[in-house]
């Protein structure tokens, strides 16, 4: 009875354990030979509670914890870190992170199986690139023949220098390789470290595969992007995004209003990628959902905007269906108590409602029951099992 009563703690330790770090991640801005700053709060159930910290990561060897080992005596524990830098780095986004395990109390006894709960708090350094440094990823938001296919780059600027001027040149290519047409984008401005966009489109005379390739001209230096995409055939067309009864830190409801133009039910699923200032803050996938003929249908996914900060964001939602898959970008503005989308195409906005979303909460104690009735099944497999 105790290796059952064993296998099935462990079984929840790891699905409902209430262990966390918060924020989720922490970036800063390179400065040679500085020493960073930062602390990371330690979530227990549980008290007291053996923690284990360790530093990993091209940062790791940096990182200086205030300790490493400690027994959390109450439910939330701050720890202070620095990251010593050195004099000189390679440019770009350097990664690293803390690493928090969860020691069980007791791991003494015969037959008790050793298991730790680990999570992650992320570590980012921002090394500038010399000058002028362009990084970008073309979004397509997919037409039908006559209507305008719309191209939009999400450029960030990696440098120390402002670019005046950025431009992008697009060639589209049929099939059989022919070029289709050329267009170009407007223009724009990145400040460093800041994110821009450029739009263009183009209207299809004939449905088929296409493939893009363009090059953003900034100030003389140039970058090139490419992606391949389809005309016609487009089932799905993706309405908006709400969120009601938002309240930042708190686990968000993000509806996805779909339509389906087809005369035949589709089965879609989506992913939800949140993006700051060009860097990925947050992914996460709908709720699988079926959408019946010519009708339109609201697909559910949940956000933790824990660590999430007011602000500017980016929503790409990717959706899938029928093995095929079409994107759209959403600008957003997150504050305290709601997020108002604004479509980067039609610029529609939509303002959505205040309130809370105590999820977390009901996600936990649906956990809970399914393990209870995991154990009381694995326990009778047992017991018949163990009669002669």
């Amino acid at each position: 009875m105790k290796l059952r009563l064993i296998f099935f703690l462990l079984i929840c330790f790891g699905l409902v354990s209430g262990f966390g770090m918060a924020p989720a991640r922490s970036k800063f801005d390179f400065a040679s030979n500085a020493v960073l700053e930062g602390s990371v709060r330690i979530i227990v159930d549980e008290v007291p509670t053996k923690i284990v910290l360790v530093p990993e990561g091209f940062l790791g060897k940096y990182v200086q914890l205030e300790k490493e080992v400690f027994i959390a005596e109450e439910e939330e524990t701050w720890v202070n870190f620095k990251i010593n830098l050195p004099g000189d780095l390679p440019p770009g986004e350097l990664q690293g992170g803390i690493v928090a395990m969860q020691v069980p109390k007791d791991t003494t006894q015969e037959n008790t199986v050793m298991a730790t709960a680990a999570i992650t708090h992320q570590l980012r350094v921002n090394v500038p690139y010399p000058g002028k440094f362009l990084v970008g990823k073309p979004f397509i938001q997919p037409g039908e023949k006559g209507k305008p296919v719309i191209f939009t780059f999400a450029i960030s600027n990696y440098g120390k220098e402002k670019i005046e001027k950025a431009v992008g040149s697009l060639e589209i290519k049929g099939p059989t390789n022919e070029v289709s047409a050329r267009v170009e984008t407007d223009k724009a401005s990145v400040m460093p470290g800041e994110t821009a966009q450029l739009v263009a489109e183009w209207t299809p005379e004939n449905d088929g595969l296409y493939y893009m390739s363009a090059v953003v001209d900034y100030d003389s230096k140039l970058l090139e992007l490419a992606e391949p995409f389809k005309v016609g055939g487009f089932l799905l067309e993706l309405d908006r995004l709400e969120v009601n009864n938002f309240k930042i830190g708190q686990i968000a409801k993000v509806d996805i209003y779909l339509l389906n133009r087809w005369n035949e039910p589709v089965n879609v699923d989506s992913r939800v990628e949140v993006s700051k200032d060009g860097q990925r803050v947050a992914s996460f996938n709908s709720m699988p959902a079926k959408i019946e003929p010519r009708s339109s249908a609201v697909v559910n996914a949940y956000w933790n905007t824990e660590g999430i900060e007011v602000g500017k964001y980016d929503f790409h939602v990717v959706v899938n269906y029928q093995d095929k898959t079409f994107e759209r970008l959403f600008s957003s503005v997150v504050s305290i108590d709601k997020v108002t989308f604004s479509d980067r195409i039609s610029g529609k906005v939509t303002e959505n409602r205040q309130g809370s979303l105590p999820l977390l909460g009901v996600a936990v104690v649906v956990l809970i029951i399914l393990n209870i009735f995991l154990f009381i099944y694995i326990n009778k497999k047992l017991t018949k099992k163990d009669s002669p």
